[in-house]
């Protein structure tokens, strides 16, 4: 007979436990997939279980929900009203293809969701309302073509990561992260990105990473990261040939900024001039045939400047 140990530490994947008594017999189940250790707490681990739909079998005290790697095509608004002790949950490599409204509404203590390697191409724009406590959002690796300025603007007070890697999204509208003043990354890499409005980025003003490396990026227009305050700005290998005067404004606290891997052939003066405390500024693999007196101007901390893989000949005294 099993001894209360293996029942209870569910040590040998236990799908029910079983009490007796002259005077009550109670049969409670539990999910085979559900454990409780005294490292991560109550678990349920569907990782490639072959699920069509989130299990509405989860038990409630569960704070960690795994079912990466099954076929979940849909995800219905009150799917996860049963869990509300959930922490994180993790449904990467899904087929889900739509974020519908209030769908994560009562996991009110949630703090990681991953969505990354699904299909998901739109979301509602209260699509992730009620999710105030929510630091990690990861979005990677999706068909996502636009947002709305109005999908991140209802919860999410408490962002910090948000992961938009390797989707498709060819514009960022004004307003967009207005809502999300406490995210500190925000990784836009590998997307379809041409254009970048005026105040594209506004309300981020506490942002230490901002990439938007490997995107179509022509111009930086006068005004793009103004009320914005970031630590490092990646724009590497994009499509920039033209940085307009302004274009920086109000960065007073960037130290470092990445443009290798342009197509920059001129640099107008005066177009770091408020860089006052940037300490890196790569340059490096353009095609930049002449340094103007006063471009760098402003840069009062530079303390690495890479210019190595252009057409310079000589710079100016």
């Amino acid at each position: 007979m099993q001894n209360s140990g293996d029942v209870f530490g569910f040590g040998r994947g236990c799908k029910s436990v079983v009490f007796f008594s002259a005077v009550v017999t109670l049969l409670v189940w539990l999910p085979s997939c559900w454990a409780k250790s005294a490292a991560e707490g109550p678990v349920f681990r569907g990782e490639r279980k072959n699920f069509q739909q989130v299990p509405t079998d989860i038990p409630p005290e569960t704070n960690k929900i795994y079912l990466s790697f099954n076929s979940i095509r849909s995800l219905s608004t009150g799917a996860f009203n049963h869990v509300p002790e959930c922490i994180v949950l993790d449904l990467s490599n899904n087929e889900i293809s739509d974020i519908p409204g209030n769908v994560f509404r009562g996991l009110h203590k949630l703090k990681k969701l991953l969505l990354k390697g699904n299909k998901i191409l739109q979301m509602k724009d209260n699509a992730f309302e009620g999710l105030d406590v929510l630091q990690v959002l990861d979005l990677s690796h999706n068909v996502i073509e636009k947002m709305s300025a109005q999908v991140f603007s209802k919860g999410l007070k408490n962002l910090q990561t948000l992961n938009l890697y390797h989707n498709q999204i060819s514009m960022i509208e004004n307003g967009t992260f207005v809502r999300l003043s406490n995210l500190q990354y925000l990784d836009l890499r590998q997307n379809l990105i041409s254009t970048m409005q005026s105040g594209s980025f506004t309300g981020l003003n506490v942002l230490k990473d901002l990439y938007l490396t490997e995107n179509k990026i022509s111009t930086i227009q006068s005004g793009t990261f103004v009320h914005v305050f970031v630590l490092n700005l990646h724009l590497d290998n994009n499509q920039i040939s033209q940085i307009q005067v302004g274009a920086f404004t109000e960065q007073s606290i960037l130290g470092s900024l990445i443009l290798s891997g342009n197509n920059i052939i001129d640099l107008l003066v005066g177009v770091f001039s408020s860089l006052a405390q940037c300490k890196l500024l790569n340059l490096a693999n353009n095609q930049i045939s002449e340094i103007k007196v006063g471009t760098f101007t402003g840069l009062k901390n530079l303390g690495t400047l890479d210019l190595s893989r252009n057409n310079i000949p000589h710079l100016p005294d």
